[in-house]
């Protein structure tokens, strides 16, 4: 018999006793209720998760709800769209037998249906390839490369390239040291670096997390997540914030002082962090890809001196309600012309009103 529930984050414990139930290649850090509860409460949306059982098989698919009202186009009715929190989700699973996905699909949609949700925005999952479950339903796109490394041995030193490890050594005699940041100071220091990089970088508004971010990413994933941090004659230099679930590490958010970028900050940070990925018996750790999707980007390339290994990163738009979604387009364009310029070619640029 088929069965779904709506968890949110309130009902972690079982969320979390689902996710323990799929296989271990499928449980990963951005589809816990701890992950969830993050960016609910930076604003992003109220999270869900919709857990779908059939006898044996189980699937889930988290996600955040906005209430599209909320941004002050005239609509006849309520209406809502959803989208994952930042980084990647898509359905995890125990089996993508075609009958099982087709009742999962039937019940989703079902859901969407009563809640009068308009349109989805889906990141999969490059690693765990989730886009499989979802092949028949969704027109998935592909948007870009991303690196990761398989740490099977001690010895990932020798995939780095010659570059990578000549500013390694020169970190050494440098005398940068890394540690792991366990204090309150740690995650300030980190996060004004953070923010003087973000400013160097001239990044998007949405990278600039608020303060409560930083320190709730060290309360809500307390046992997920590390804080790494590079000194330099006591003093904190740069740093990453990176994940670990099972099978799986991420680099989350990383930076560094940018009057010493050329003193390898950054490529010692990382090689700690993948040291320290081993040690947490890791089989992977997923550095991600570049700010863009283009080939050459500045992010990609440096990530790309770690590791050969690419994985594809896809995503999947949909629209449930075409004529108001066509309605809330109308109004964008009309009220925030420079942003519906900007942003036409996403699904949720409606969002974005400047």
């Amino acid at each position: 018999m088929a069965d779904y529930e709506i968890l949110n984050t309130s009902d972690a414990e079982k969320w979390n006793q689902y996710l323990s139930m799929l296989p271990v290649e499928q449980q990963d850090v951005y589809f816990t209720p701890e992950y969830y509860k993050l960016y609910e409460n930076n604003g992003d949306g109220t999270a869900y998760c919709f857990v779908f059982k059939d006898h044996n098989n189980l699937a889930l698919y988290p996600f955040l709800m906005n209430r599209i009202n909320d941004l002050g186009y005239d609509l006849d009715d309520e209406y809502y769209d959803i989208q994952g929190a930042y980084g990647y989700n898509g359905v995890a699973y125990s089996s993508n037998n075609k009958e099982f996905v087709k009742d999962f699909y039937e019940n989703y949609y079902e859901f969407i249906k009563k809640n009068k949700v308009v349109c989805e925005f889906m990141r999969f999952h490059p690693l765990l390839k989730n886009e499989e479950f979802s092949l028949a339903y969704y027109n998935i796109i592909f948007d870009r490369k991303t690196v990761f490394l398989a740490l099977d041995s001690n010895d990932v030193y020798n995939g780095y390239n010659k570059q990578t490890k000549k500013k390694l050594r020169r970190s050494e005699r440098e005398g940068i040291k890394i540690r792991i940041g366990d204090t309150q100071q740690d995650i300030t220091d980190f996060m004004h670096i953070y923010y003087h990089t973000m400013n160097y970088l001239q990044a998007k508004d949405y990278y600039y997390f608020p303060e409560s971010y930083f320190f709730n990413f060290h309360n809500y994933m307390d046992n997920m997540s590390k804080l790494i941090v590079a000194e330099l004659n006591g003093k904190v230099i740069g740093g990453m914030m990176y994940m670990i679930k099972g099978l799986y590490a991420h680099n989350h958010l990383s930076a560094a002082d940018v009057s010493l970028r050329n003193m390898g900050v950054n490529i010692k940070i990382q090689h700690f962090v993948i040291l320290d990925a081993i040690k947490e018996k890791c089989r992977f750790i997923h550095l991600g890809g570049g700010r863009t999707n283009n080939p050459d980007d500045s992010l990609l390339r440096f990530k790309e001196n770690f590791s050969s290994y690419k994985a594809d990163f896809k995503i999947a738009k949909k629209i449930y309600i075409q004529n108001i979604y066509e309605k809330i387009l109308v109004q964008w364009k009309e009220k925030y012309p420079l942003a519906a310029d900007k942003y036409a070619n996403w699904v949720q640029g409606y969002r974005h009103q400047f």
